[in-house]
């Protein structure tokens, strides 16, 4: 269940970004397909077009797989921190500094 929600999420800016270009995204599963429809008039545009998208659809892709990476980093220290918690019967003991105006 938690797989196709997070792919979801993935993918939800990916639509945004191909379609600033004036171009379509079809998802289907784990698919994603970007097309378009022109004359072969316009053909030369239409290239460019995709060009661009491919290029903003690769820099998307590199910065989510930064935050993706930085999500999982994460949660494996969560997983080690509780792991070693109860291995060896520790609990996090919590401080307050406070700070005072005596003067000694």
């Amino acid at each position: 269940m938690l797989g196709p929600l997070l792919y979801v999420l993935y993918t939800a800016e990916l639509e945004q970004v191909v379609a600033r270009h004036g171009l379509r995204l079809h998802m289907y599963a784990d698919d994603c397909q970007v097309y378009l429809s022109t004359s072969v008039d316009d053909a030369p545009l239409a290239v460019d077009r995709f060009t661009a998208c491919v290029v903003d659809v690769n820099t998307w892709l590199s910065m989510i797989i930064i935050v993706i990476i930085i999500i999982i980093i994460i949660i494996i220290i969560i997983i080690i921190n509780t792991f070693v918690v109860r291995l060896l019967g520790l609990q996090l003991e919590h401080r307050c500094i406070t700070v005072s105006d005596n003067k000694h």
